[in-house]
């Protein structure tokens, strides 16, 4: 299964996993290297937070500004489980999606809140999980229905 992501979605994930560091230019460390163009060094900065402050981070978007619900915490840790168990936590995502599509009660539900930051984005021809998506999809609505 492929998430479609656009080049901006990733370099947010990028930032907020780290895998992308904000560079700075330092105007003492620029060079012309004979073809019209300045080359700079660049340094990296801090991010604002550490990596040690993150809990979960691939799977924060379910719980933001809704840690106080325990189904949603439930659906989190089980996200963070079954990530584990797979090598690619995409399908997790996938499956994530479809499921907070399926139960989510309108705008103002924290379900609708975390499918609208959801990494993933169907495809126009998707109408659900697929087969690989499918058994996480149940696992999933395990967790969230508390059985």
């Amino acid at each position: 299964m492929r998430i479609k992501l656009s080049k901006s979605d990733w370099e947010n994930i990028g930032k907020k996993m780290g895998w992308i560091k904000t560079a700075q230019q330092d105007p003492e460390h620029t060079y012309n290297m004979g073809d019209g163009h300045q080359y700079a060094d660049f340094e990296e900065t801090p991010d604002d937070e550490s990596e040690d402050s993150d809990e979960g981070g691939e799977f924060d978007y379910l719980t933001d500004g809704h840690e106080d619900d325990a189904r949603m915490m439930r659906l989190k840790a089980e996200a963070e489980s079954l990530a584990e168990d797979h090598d690619d936590s995409g399908d997790v995502h996938v499956a994530l999606y479809w499921l907070l599509s399926h139960y989510h009660g309108g705008q103002n539900s924290p379900e609708y809140a975390a499918l609208s930051n959801s990494p993933y984005s169907p495809g126009p021809l998707e109408r659900g999980p697929d087969e690989s998506a499918e058994i996480i999809y149940e696992d999933l609505e395990r967790a969230y229905k508390g059985s």
